[in-house]
């Protein structure tokens, strides 16, 4: 007994507009079939991934001198400066996207990635030198 055609298809797609995505799934003509979407996610341009890991960094030695102060004021008649600091590691955290499927049901907004929020983090380490 004949039951259809069953087969796999992989291409690699990168849009800026979510319109130009819903056009290529809408184009696919989904008839009672199923479409199976993997990893679809969002994609945050590196120039800015760049600048928050700068950002992060700049209020990381912002925050040097202001604790420097801080000890200063508990310690009272001592002098505090910020001797070393050592930026340990960045780390940006995508969301994991799992697998979404189409039907002809299901229309092409409701499988568009979610926006999540992607966290980067930053440990530093501080060394002051407090001198009376």
């Amino acid at each position: 007994v004949f039951n259809g055609y069953s087969g796999h298809i992989d291409f690699k797609c990168i849009f800026k507009d979510t319109k130009k995505f819903d056009r290529v799934l809408n184009a696919l003509e989904i008839n009672d079939e199923k479409l199976t979407l993997n990893t679809i996610s969002w994609h945050i341009d590196e120039n800015i991934v760049e600048q928050i890991k700068e950002s992060l960094k700049d209020d990381s030695l912002k925050y040097s001198i202001k604790r420097a102060l801080q000890l200063e004021k508990s310690l009272q008649s001592y002098k505090c400066t910020p001797k070393k600091i050592k930026f340990e590691s960045i780390r940006a955290i995508a969301p994991y996207r799992g697998t979404a499927v189409a039907s002809s049901s299901i229309k092409s907004e409701s499988v568009a990635p979610i926006k999540e929020e992607r966290k980067i983090t930053l440990n530093v380490e501080y060394l002051f030198e407090c001198i009376k």
